[in-house]
Order: C-alpha cells, then sequence, then structure tokens
C-alpha cells in the first residue's frame, strides 16, 4: 500500500492520540525495537501482555496496553505499509509523542507559575 506523507502522518496522529502522554515515548520506543526484530504480531503479544502485569507500574502498565489497543486498531494498515513507510510512521509517532510530552511539562510549569 503507498500512502502519501499527509496519510502517514494522520496514521501516526491516531497511534499517539490512543496513548497517555506520560511514559509513552520510552514505552513506544522499546515496542518500535521489538517490532522491527520480531515483527508486529510478535511486539502486539509483548505489549498486551505488559499492560496487565500487575508487577510494573500503572504508568508504564497503561502506556503498553494503550500501544497494544491503538497498534491492533491500525494494523492492517500498518502490516500493508513497506518496511521504510512503517518505520516512518513509528518515528513520526515518537516525535509526536515528545511534542506532547514537552507541552504538557510547559503547560504544567505554567500553570505552576501562575499558583505562585
Amino acid at each position: 500500500m503507498t500512502m502519501t506523507t499527509d496519510e502517514l502522518i494522520n496514521l501516526a496522529e491516531t497511534l499517539a492520540k490512543a496513548m497517555p502522554a506520560e511514559d509513552a515515548k520510552n514505552v513506544w520506543r522499546g515496542w518500535v525495537e521489538i517490532a522491527k526484530q520480531a515483527g508486529i504480531a510478535q511486539a502486539l503479544q509483548w505489549a498486551a501482555k505488559l499492560g496487565h502485569d500487575q508487577t510494573l507500574r500503572p504508568r508504564i502498565r497503561a502506556a503498553n496496553a494503550a500501544i497494544a489497543a491503538a497498534v491492533r486498531a491500525s494494523e492492517r494498515r500498518l502490516t500493508a505499509l513497506s518496511a521504510e513507510d512503517r518505520e516512518r510512521v513509528f518515528g513520526y509517532v515518537a516525535w509526536l509523542l515528545t511534542i506532547t510530552e514537552a507541552t504538557n511539562r510547559q503547560q504544567k510549569r505554567n500553570s505552576d507559575r501562575r499558583r505562585r
């Protein structure tokens, strides 16, 4: 399947919006490495398992569960992409999560300053 850059970014936005702002970026990066090495199906199983692992911190568990759900919902579109386009989408997701995290941090700082 061939998608335009705008379509790839839209897919990445769909994935990123489904993930919690906190901790998702680092968990996403780990998930992408597993997906590159073992494939999307194995990486999905891993994320789903960790999404229910009571030994993990709640935010890490939530990030894994969200990744599993978001990727599962878009799995057909992701697997239809070329490896290069799939890596672009994964990179866009990481970029969007970084921006979201930075924006949330800045908003928190601004909110804290107003309270003083």
